[in-house]
């Protein structure tokens, strides 16, 4: 057997996702590369979660996700209730799959999926997989929508808001212009937008070629369990349930997400506490001779004078046990990215930070 006579032609040029390092716990480091939630579940989360371990353990988990459904109708969107109802969601193995889905639904070969540039990564790379043409648009020098968005066409368009790197956020007017004008789906990407209180769901009434992806990995501290959710015209979720794994969810996830719902209000000290350190961590660093972005978001895009500054503060940061995100794509080696942290990490980062800035950067005057 030879695996490249196996393997698919189309993928012969194939890059894959580079995903961001996962250190071993044990090892102390501060971790600021991947957006993760620095504090733990809620204890009255954990205490449900603990008590769902029982012998259902056993059977296979609901394949549509039901309870679930109805509790993320009744206390994320009560007030959408006149056109969102448990049949508007699609619940997945977190937002990738919901994207997998998503592609395995709706591209064929050669059809233009619509993606922006700089925004995550994974939206190219299952366009290529699934063997769709890539329509790059470039955001402007602010990283915002240009109106070139007005003009474009394909199968699929994707909006990450906020963005992930820049972590702005896109108003919901420019989302329903495209939407207007867009001859396929509008896919917002949501992962962030409990940081900034804004989504595009409120347009759900009015476009249905919109769609919304949101997730429990961020704002809610369950990366681990892999829960991502869309929501969409009854029609799309009928037919994307069609298209999806039977048992996708496991179990435990459903259970993780329930009991997140049914301790909501546990969550608003940890975001608040986020959303602070995130302003806290930014104007510290607008003191420095870098630029910094305004994010939305749970992380902060800085850009550096010259790509050598970034990449000499990233290596001496990681000497440190200290994690950031650089990036090795043409147009983002000058930038890095922090997850913000507890404010025992940012604390211990700012602080190496201002003594590497000292060795590598020109004082501000």
């Amino acid at each position: 057997m030879n695996l490249k006579d196996l393997k698919r032609k189309t993928l012969d040029k194939y890059t894959p996702y580079t995903y961001g390092e996962q250190p071993d716990p044990k090892q102390n480091w501060v971790k600021l590369n991947t957006n993760e939630n620095p504090h733990p579940p809620p204890a009255s989360v954990l205490t449900d979660i603990k008590s769902a371990v029982n012998e259902k353990l056993r059977l296979y988990p609901d394949p549509t996700c039901k309870e679930l459904r109805k509790l993320l109708t009744n206390v994320f969107f009560p007030e959408y209730r006149n056109f969102i109802s448990p049949q508007n969601f699609l619940v997945a193995n977190g937002s990738d799959e919901i994207l997998d889905v998503l592609f395995k639904s709706f591209v064929d070969p050669g059809d233009k999926v619509v993606v922006f540039n700089p925004s995550y990564g994974m939206y190219p790379v299952l366009a290529e997989i699934y063997g769709g043409e890539v329509v790059t648009i470039d955001l402007d020098e602010n990283f915002k929508i240009t109106d070139e968005a007005y003009s474009a066409s394909g199968k699929i368009m994707i909006i990450c808001s906020p963005n992930n790197p820049t972590g702005n956020s896109t108003p919901n007017n420019v989302i329903a212009k495209i939407c207007d004008k867009f001859d396929g789906l509008v896919l917002v990407d949501e992962a962030y937008s409990t940081f900034n209180k804004i989504s595009a769901v409120e347009l759900l009434e009015k476009y249905k070629n919109l769609a919304v992806m949101q997730t429990f990995s961020k704002a809610y501290a369950f990366a681990s369990q892999r829960i991502g959710y869309m929501i969409a015209s009854k029609e799309i979720i009928k037919y994307m349930t069609g298209i999806k794994l039977p048992y996708n969810v496991t179990y435990l996830s459903q259970q993780s997400a329930i009991a997140v719902l049914n301790n909501i209000l546990d969550y608003q000290p940890l975001i608040e506490n986020i959303i602070n350190e995130r302003d806290r961590l930014s104007k510290i660093l607008r003191g420095f001779e870098i630029k910094v972005y305004k994010s939305d978001s749970n992380f902060i895009l800085i850009e550096f004078p010259d790509a050598s500054n970034a990449m000499k503060i990233f290596w001496e940061l990681k000497d440190k046990k200290i994690l950031v995100r650089k990036y090795n794509k043409k147009g983002l080696y000058q930038f890095l990215r922090i997850s913000v942290g507890t404010k025992e990490q940012n604390d211990k980062f700012l602080h190496e930070f201002a003594q590497l800035a000292k060795k590598y950067l020109k004082s501000r005057t």
